[in-house]
Formats: C-alpha cells, structure tokens, sequence
C-alpha cells in the first residue's frame, strides 16, 4: 500500500531514439522513437538505454541520438552516434 502511494509521486522514464535521415538536396528527415516506462521505472529504462547504446554501436547506424528523460523534459542520459550536431545546423 505504501510503496503504490510512493510510486504516485516518482517521475516517468522513457528512451528517445533519434535517427537522422541526410539526402543532399532533401529537406533534413528526422525518426523519432519513443518508448515509455512505469513511474519509478528508472532500472528497467536505464536497462534499455544501455541496450539501445550498444545495438547502434555494434550496426554503426549514424546520425543517432539516443537520450534518457525523466518526466517529459530533462535528460538524465544522451548519447550520440555520428555528427549529429552538424545534422541539427542544416535543417
């Protein structure tokens, strides 16, 4: 009973897995994949993160950006494959 009261006022976690689609003459094309986890979940979202870092790095899929948030905004984790900050410029 009082863990389901703790549990109502911890944050949600998700992984945001951006990739970046570059074609010379094309608008920049951008994916976003988002998956959510359960207030309080942060073990299984790291366990996730962590995934997610080490199957990009072992496909050497690049431009991605892949970012750990708490609650809808602060990033608590980010990783990046590639030049994405160069990517973001072009727009």
């Amino acid at each position: 009973m009082l863990k389901a009261l703790f549990n109502l006022f911890k944050p949600t976690y998700s992984v945001v897995v951006t990739t970046y689609h570059v074609i010379p003459g094309f608008p920049l094309n951008k994916n976003d994949h988002k998956h959510d986890f359960a207030k309080g979940a942060y073990e299984d979202a790291k366990a996730f993160f962590d995934k997610a870092v080490k199957k990009t790095g072992e496909i050497k899929l690049a431009p991605v950006e892949i970012n750990l948030l708490k609650g809808k905004r602060t990033i608590v984790e980010s990783q990046k494959f590639g030049p994405v900050d160069q990517v973001k410029k072009l727009k």
